[in-house]
């Protein structure tokens, strides 16, 4: 399977909005090439001196019936076809993105989750480790956090076509079956962890560990995959979480999210 060009599968500009299998609301997505404010963001802080263009992925989640944005997440499109992830405008508050949150090697050279090396992504992802850094509050110093992550990336198939499971038919009804085909799509596993000097790391056993084709563990990282489907120009169409080690960020219990155990639950839909 040939390498491909990530970049061209995240768009100039769209917004989509994303439903579980129930019709539910879950996320909505901005994708933005080069807005200023995180061009902005990008040159004070998470300069990898990598020649290219910044882009921008607003993240926002249904919380108590309205839009809450968690972070803007951004990234580095390389000339030479690499994607990093190099830090986050992240929500130490509700609704409010106001602290930064950023990657560095230990040496202190900006860096950042890889999500497609030079010359493309393939399906032999390269591990990256790095430390985090971040603002504990509003306008506080940038400082190394203490806590490392890690990430790889791989591609698990080209598809010439894809139909999404579900979406709305030709009545505007939302159902299994009326998802709309698209063109040139690429569905690709992400896998990210981060640890502690404090925490020791979770490991899942039971359900999860049986029945997940993509749980793996990193070292002593506690680790999540996020497996996405991205249609070319458009951006995501299908997302879906496989596992969490350590789901306390999130309010969850840990280990959750096996695809197989509860269809549906955690996979979401673009809706358009």
């Amino acid at each position: 399977m040939n390498a491909v060009d990530l970049r061209v599968y995240f768009p100039d500009y769209a917004q989509h909005t994303y439903r579980k299998a129930d019709g539910t609301q879950s996320s909505r997505y901005t994708f933005q090439r080069s807005p200023s404010s995180m061009d902005a963001l990008y040159t004070s802080y998470y300069d990898i001196t990598k020649p290219g263009y910044t882009y921008m992925w607003r993240k926002e989640y249904m919380t108590n019936g309205s839009w809450c944005t968690a972070t803007y997440a951004v990234l580095r499109m390389g000339d030479d076809k690499s994607v990093t992830e190099v830090g986050d405008w992240f929500a130490s508050s509700p609704c409010t993105p106001n602290v930064l949150f950023g990657y560095k090697t230990a040496l202190g050279v900006n860096t950042g989750l890889s999500w497609s090396g030079p010359s493309g992504l393939s399906a032999a992802p390269v591990i990256a480790e790095m430390d985090v850094w971040r603002q504990n509050t509003p306008g506080a110093a940038y400082t190394n956090s203490g806590s490392k992550a890690y990430s790889k990336t791989g591609l698990i198939e080209h598809l010439d076509t894809y139909t999404v499971p579900y979406g709305r038919d030709e009545f505007g009804v939302w159902r299994e079956g009326g998802g709309k085909t698209y063109t040139d799509v690429i569905h690709i596993v992400m896998y990210h962890g981060t640890k502690s000097a404090t925490s020791a790391p979770i490991r899942c056993v039971g359900p999860v560990s049986a029945n997940g084709v993509y749980y793996q563990s990193y070292k002593d990282y506690n680790s999540y995959a996020i497996e996405m489907w991205l249609a070319k120009d458009v951006g995501i169409i299908q997302e879906n979480t496989p596992f969490i080690e350590d789901a306390s960020f999130w309010g969850m219990s840990n280990c959750t999210g096996d695809i197989f155990q509860y269809p549906g639950q955690w996979v979401t839909y673009i809706d358009e």
